[in-house]
């Protein structure tokens, strides 16, 4: 199905929603500046750097990836002998 600009165009004005906001993308994470960053809302999706090292690992022998919301979580895990299930 394709659309072009002008059927765009022409919907009526209460449909359309205009967005004033700018959205920034970084690839490094040396490229973030902290002060800039103050009062703003940020959103880090981190899935390049994620699966790359998924990848790496598995790639290097690791027999499973437990997946864990933080730093915390994953040492808890370990501290339990990994008794907990594994989702």
């Amino acid at each position: 199905m394709a659309c072009s600009l002008g059927a765009i165009r022409e919907r009526p004005p209460s449909m359309l929603i205009r967005l004033n906001h700018k959205v920034h993308v970084l690839f490094r994470r040396q490229d973030i500046d902290m002060v800039k960053l103050e009062g703003k809302i940020v959103i880090v999706l981190d899935v390049l750097f994620a699966t790359t090292t998924m990848v790496t690992a598995l790639g290097h022998g690791a027999a499973r990836l437990i997946p864990t919301l933080n730093e915390e979580d994953a040492r808890q895990i370990v501290e339990d002998g990994m008794k907990r299930p594994v989702p």
